[in-house]
């Protein structure tokens, strides 16, 4: 039996459908627009661990 009861099962062999690189990418698009303080307030997010 396991332990552990995962949410889903993904076949992603490469990491590129749950490895989003979205911060990586905004930087990329918006920094020449904002400054760093703003910049990193756009792509900041709340990390949710739902144990």
């Amino acid at each position: 039996m396991i332990d552990l009861e995962p949410k889903y099962i993904t076949f992603d062999c490469y990491g590129t459908l749950t490895k989003f690189h979205m911060a990586d990418m905004t930087r990329e698009q918006y920094g020449h627009l904002l400054n760093g303080e703003g910049l990193e307030k756009l792509v900041a997010f709340p990390i949710v661990v739902d144990r």
